[in-house]
């Protein structure tokens, strides 16, 4: 996984966190920690900062409708 392109958002991410909290039995910090090292970064601090530069630089692209407009002169 390359650390830089394959982010999950920060949503993601404390989504994530919550369940392992849960399933674990760990505290919402250490399963933040745990998830960074995954992401091979040494600290939650140092992955939350990568995440925010990643989201900044994310195109959000629209989501495609399923409702279609009929135009007679097309």
């Amino acid at each position: 996984m390359n650390k830089k392109t394959d982010l999950p958002t920060t949503n993601r991410v404390k989504q994530r966190a919550k369940k392992l909290k849960k399933d674990k039995g760990l505290s919402h910090a250490e399963a933040l920690e745990n998830i960074s090292v995954e992401y091979g970064f040494s600290d939650w601090m140092s992955f939350q900062n990568e995440l925010k530069i990643a989201e900044q630089a994310r195109v959000y692209l629209p989501i495609p409708s399923n409702t279609f407009t009929e135009y007679e002169d097309v």
